[in-house]
Parts: C-alpha cells; sequence; structure tokens
C-alpha cells in the first residue's frame, strides 16, 4: 500500500498487522478475517468497507470513517476507539453483531 489508496480492494485474510495506514482510502475494501492487530488507521476512510471477523486488536482508529461499515465478528479490543465514535458509526449504517467493542464488551445490536 504504498498510496495508502486501496478503494474496492480485496484483502480479505491480509496480514497488516502494525502497518501505518494512517489517512489511508478503504473505501469498499473487504478487510474480512484481515489481522490488523496493532496497526494505525487514524484518519483512514473505511466507509462500505467489509471487517467481518477481522482483529482489530489494540489498533489506532481515532477519527476512522465508518459510513455503512460491516463490523460483524470483528474485534474492536484495546483500540484507541472513542465510545463517541462506536455510536456514531452505528447512527450511519455500521453493523455490529457479536463484535468486541475496544471496552471489552461485545455488541450484538446489528444481529
Amino acid at each position: 500500500m504504498k498510496t495508502n489508496v486501496c478503494v474496492d480492494c480485496d484483502l480479505s485474510g491480509a496480514d497488516l498487522s502494525g502497518m501505518n495506514l494512517g489517512g489511508a482510502n478503504l473505501t469498499g475494501a473487504d478487510l474480512s478475517d484481515a489481522n490488523l492487530r496493532g496497526a494505525d488507521l487514524s484518519q483512514a476512510v473505511v466507509d462500505r468497507a467489509v471487517l467481518t471477523s477481522a482483529d482489530l486488536g489494540d489498533t489506532n482508529l481515532m477519527g476512522l470513517g465508518t459510513m455503512h461499515t460491516d463490523f460483524s465478528g470483528t474485534n474492536l479490543a484495546g483500540s484507541n476507539w472513542t465510545l463517541d465514535q462506536v455510536i456514531m458509526a452505528a447512527g450511519v449504517g455500521a453493523r455490529y453483531c457479536d463484535t468486541t467493542l475496544p471496552d471489552g464488551t461485545v455488541s450484538f445490536a446489528s444481529c
């Protein structure tokens, strides 16, 4: 990801752990089952992306753009993401089903 632009890319199952993806445009990307543990996704855009069963544990998600993003089964435990961002993302179509939230609780809100 030299350009930090990967619109509609298939990154399913990719190992992106620890990568600096700050400001990346991942709109519509398939990141299902991807390992993003410890990555920096601050100010990145994942609108309409699929992050089902991805590992975003201990990831910097501050300022992440998440309109209509599917977080079903995603691990967000320990990630740097405010509860306000989680609620706002849900309000614009983000999906949380069996999703581990930053505080360690599991949400079934969108099941």
